[in-house]
């Protein structure tokens, strides 16, 4: 199975949407696009990856959160057009960020959940959960769980929170039987680990991420991906004390970044996870770059402890 990864859309949409909207946590994101970020994300470099996703043949698309700016109908309304023009729906997965329930009117409508209630339907209803987190898609020999990370918040706080039920529930996934048969796939919009270029974590990070680390090593989790910090990394956490296999954690960057950075690490990326009989093989990062689009940029293979770098020269 090939699984694509696309996160921080960043989708601007703001037809229709009257003064008084922004009379809450909005002005802030607000006056940050009027500053420039409402340039730096661009949606045709979402229609240009899901081309390219398509064209390698990726069976299922995994969107790890902040498909909007700030929260409004329009813009989800505007990512479901622009997601469902050449992938089919039961070929996305999503799981919002914190730009995605931005505001408390948005937390306490659902509205992403709402928006997206077909891409979040679980394969296994019996489960616990809390408001339909975490949901369970089934994928052949893959078994994707998307986990939410996303709460209000106050102004100028980015962090997220799984929270005590979700974890609880979270458990019983990872150890249901057709999960525990299958490679397990996590997909979920903040980080566990402090990004190579923060030098401070409050206020962005998640808040319980020792406990969620623990659930998902004790669950033997196998993959985990995330969005959040605009950066490239893959990283391997060993499962257990004496070493034997590894919980490999990625994060492509955002998808829709045009503009070029100094920081190769920042520019517009998305990944793929080829997972063959049971086991990770390969990660690819796609990089934008203007004019030929997206191209290979990082490939690792892994064995059963270390990535090990990949010549680009494999691409297909």
């Amino acid at each position: 199975m090939r699984l694509a990864h696309i996160s921080d859309l960043h989708v601007l949409d703001l037809k229709g949407i009257k003064p008084w909207r922004f009379l809450n946590k909005r002005v802030t994101g607000g006056l940050n696009l009027l500053l420039g970020r409402s340039k730096i994300h661009r949606p045709e470099l979402l229609e240009l990856a899901l081309a390219k996703i398509e064209a390698l043949g990726c069976d299922h698309i995994a969107v790890t959160g902040d498909v909007s700016n700030l929260a409004l109908e329009s813009e989800f309304r505007r990512v479901k057009e622009l997601l469902a023009g050449p992938i089919a729906a039961h070929k996305l997965s999503v799981v919002a960020g914190n730009h995605d329930r931005y505001t408390l009117g948005s937390v306490l409508t659902r509205r992403f959940d709402v928006a997206f209630e077909a891409l979040i339907q679980t394969d296994l209803p019996q489960l616990p959960s809390v408001h339909g987190w975490p949901y369970v898609k089934l994928l052949g020999d893959v078994a994707l769980i998307g986990l939410n990370t996303a709460v209000a918040q106050p102004i100028a706080v980015s962090g997220g929170r799984v929270g005590h039920k979700q974890l609880e529930a979270l458990q019983h996934v990872l150890k249901h039987p057709d999960v525990e048969a299958r490679y397990s796939v996590v997909m979920m919009h903040h980080h566990m680990f402090k990004p190579a270029n923060k030098k401070r974590e409050f206020p962005r990070g998640l808040s319980d991420r020792k406990e969620v680390l623990e659930v998902l090593l004790e669950g033997k989790a196998d993959l985990v991906i995330h969005g959040h910090n605009h950066y490239y990394s893959t990283r391997t956490h060993p499962r257990s004390s004496n070493g034997s296999g590894v919980m490999v954690v990625c994060e492509a960057g955002s998808t829709t970044i045009a503009r070029a950075h100094k920081d190769p690490n920042r520019d517009g990326k998305f990944n793929t996870y080829d997972i063959e009989h049971g086991r990770l093989s390969q990660v690819t990062t796609y990089r934008f770059v203007s004019g030929p689009g997206f191209v290979p940029w990082r490939r690792w293979g892994f064995d059963n402890r270390t990535p090990i770098r990949l010549p680009l020269a494999l691409e297909q």
